[in-house]
């Protein structure tokens, strides 16, 4: 079993390679040495940083379970998607969870009342 640095490592690196395969352009990454560290996007930096064609702010996060349920998390994901780009255009958010954690997740988001349609969830 992977340890939770590992996994989330592993997790970063499949949001990654997902939001390249959906096109867009990913500028920033932890764990990616030819790609820039993520910059502080509010109190947080992400683990992912992309943008789309129309220049519209796509930022991932990776989170292992222990991690979900935290004020920390919580900040993160509305520092997130609080964010607009130059043009106004709020920011999405793409976070990924393994796969048994998904409902939890979206129990979350619908408690602290960031669940929308720029919050886009996939598994691991």
């Amino acid at each position: 079993m992977a340890t939770s640095n590992t996994l989330h490592k592993l997790m970063t690196i499949a949001l990654v390679r997902k939001l390249n395969m959906d096109g867009y352009n990913v500028i920033a990454a932890s764990n990616f040495p030819d790609l820039n560290i993520p910059e502080k996007i509010g109190r947080h930096s992400p683990d992912v940083i992309a943008k789309d064609s129309e220049g519209t702010f796509h930022f991932g996060e990776a989170k292992v379970y222990e991690n979900l349920d935290t004020e920390k998390t919580q900040e993160q994901f509305y520092d997130f998607l609080t964010h607009s780009n130059a043009e106004g255009k709020k920011s999405h958010l793409h976070l990924i969870v393994e796969k048994e954690h998904e409902e939890y997740l979206n129990e979350l988001l619908k408690k602290w009342r960031i669940l929308s349609n720029r919050t886009h969830i996939w598994t691991y």
